[in-house]
């Protein structure tokens, strides 16, 4: 059997590939964000970058904004 660097992609579609041992078993680098995280406004994510859906259009839409009514997408655009 080929180690796992010398497998083709033969190999690897046909199951031709010898099982390894994950030897990276420690989580402690995974950070948790949630608890600092309220808002996506706090990531820098704002209602204008969004696709937004409902019955009725927003009421303070922004330029270029996305939004799905019945089935529909509308773009606001302002008044010159």
């Amino acid at each position: 059997m080929n180690t796992i660097r010398q497998n083709t992609v033969w190999d690897l579609i046909n199951r031709r590939t010898k099982p390894t041992v994950s030897t990276d078993k420690n989580i402690a680098f995974v950070k948790t964000i949630y608890s600092t995280v309220d808002e996506k406004e706090d990531l820098g994510i704002e209602d204008a970058n969004l696709v937004l859906s409902g019955e009725s259009f927003p009421p303070e839409a922004k330029p270029g904004q996305v939004f799905i009514k019945d089935g529909k997408s509308f773009i606001y655009k302002e008044q010159p």
